[in-house]
This record gives structure tokens, sequence and C-alpha cells, in this order.
């Protein structure tokens, strides 16, 4: 009998998967809680696709509301990024795009973090704005931004506010949300962590690599299934 179990962040995104298909094999089906797993699943495997192997630049961000960066990628000229809301979103944002800055100006990405020591992680909504930066994302020559539309963040900021954050604080009352837009949140967070995980050239995966990849499309294969009907059936 094991007296030890191994956890790690590529661990809890496989298990959030496992969850999903144990919901999608049940009788009555809960898409709350598969859209709950899609969120933590992308949750972790933005985490996975910005750690490197310090984990200094998944570090919870400054906490003032301005934050820019200036950085430089190999022999191309620096450039500068800063934090800009977007259109439809409360919350959710995401970097402006590059402007090339004066090379004495270079400063490096993790001055982003507040100074005194933390290991507090970034928080979901700023690992979302990260992901679609050359900064944070293209460490190796191979290496892909994921870009996300404006249409596509606020889905994921509904997704993080309706899902993730009235799990974590739900105040018992009476809760209605519509499958279809469960569906599509989950949907969409799933082909982000596919591509993230097995597309952006960031994360190595350690076991189970083809397993893998095939349970994260036959999840999203069932969930196209489900939408097609809810489609078929207006």
């Amino acid at each position: 009998m094991k007296e030890i179990q191994k956890i790690n962040n590529q661990i809890l995104i496989w298990d959030g998967i496992k969850h999903c298909k144990f919901e999608f094999a049940s009788n009555e089906i809960n898409y709350f809680r598969i859209a709950r797993e899609c969120h933590l699943v992308l949750y972790r495997s933005a985490i996975e696709a910005l750690r490197g192997t310090a984990n200094l630049t998944i570090k919870r961000l400054n906490s003032k509301k301005e934050i820019s960066c200036i950085y430089r990628l190999g022999y191309l000229p620096s450039y500068e990024i800063h934090k800009e809301k977007i259109e439809g979103c409360t919350k959710a944002w995401r970097f402006s795009r590059p402007k090339e800055a004066p090379l004495k100006e270079i400063d490096h990405t993790h001055n982003l973090t507040d100074q005194k020591d933390n290991d507090d992680l970034i928080d979901f909504l700023d690992a979302l704005a990260m992901i679609q930066t050359d900064c944070f994302m293209q460490r190796f020559t191979f290496s892909k931004t994921q870009q996300i539309s404006d249409a596509d963040m606020k889905m994921l900021e509904w997704m993080h506010n309706k899902i993730r954050n009235e799990y974590e604080h739900f105040m018992p009352k009476f809760y209605i949300l519509h499958i279809k837009d469960l569906l599509n949140s989950s949907y969409l967070a799933l082909s982000l962590s596919k591509f993230l995980i097995f597309n952006s050239g960031n994360v190595i995966i350690m076991e189970g690599k083809e397993s893998i990849q095939k349970d994260f499309e036959n999840l999203l294969s069932v969930i196209r299934e489900i939408l097609n009907k809810f489609e078929l059936s207006n």
C-alpha cells in the first residue's frame, strides 16, 4: 500500500480532466461542475505554460492599477507593454500591443511582481492577460503565444465570476445558469488549455502525453455534440 501521493501542477490538470470524463458518464450530468473543472484546468494550464523553471513569472502581479513591462526577445528591439481595458469586460484585461522602447529602459519582467517576497500565485485574469503576450510566452524559439478575442475574454470573465467565484464564495440561494452557456465556456476553456499544454511549446509533459491529449479531444468532441443538439432543438 502506498504511503505517499505525488502531486504537481500537471497531475492536477489531468485530475480535472478525469472529473469531467466522470461527469459526462453520469446519468445526470452536472454541467456546473464540468464548467468549474474546465475553469481550473485552464488556470493551471496557463500557469504551466508561464511558469518556466523558477516560478518568477507566476508570482502575484504588483497591486498597482498601472502595470507595464519593458522587455527584449533575443536580438529584437526592446518593447513596452502596459495594462489595457477590454471593451465589454469589467475586470478582465490584456496587455497593449508592443511598442518600441529605448534600450536603456529595459526592466526585468519579474519587477511586475510585488517587491516583498511572496509566493502568492497570479490571479486567473492576470494569467489570461499574460498568455497573450510574446513577453511571457516566447521563452524559446519555437514557443507560441495564445490570442483571445474580446468576446472570448468576456465569456471567460463570466465563467470566472459566475462559476468559480460563485462556487468558492457561495451564499445559499436559488441559482440558475443556462446549460448552453456552461458548455460554451467549458469548450472555450478546454480549447485554450489544449493549446497551452500541447501546442504552445512551453510545456514538457512528464508522462502519458498521447493518452491525455486523446482525453482532451474526446471531451471537446462530447461538448460539441451536445451543443449541436441544442442548436437542432431551437
